[in-house]
């Protein structure tokens, strides 16, 4: 299970699979500066 709290206080919850939570770990663990708001609209939509 995958929980996320938005700027705004809502929570988004979401099943994943073990190499998505993986993805998701690495990806918050990373040195590099996190994308753009408008580069992760594109992956959502």
């Amino acid at each position: 299970m995958l929980e996320l709290w938005t700027h705004a206080g809502k929570t988004l919850r979401r099943s994943v699979s073990e190499r998505e939570a993986a993805a998701v770990l690495a990806a918050w663990q990373s040195p590099l500066t996190p994308p753009s708001d408008e580069k992760l609209m594109e992956l959502v939509t």
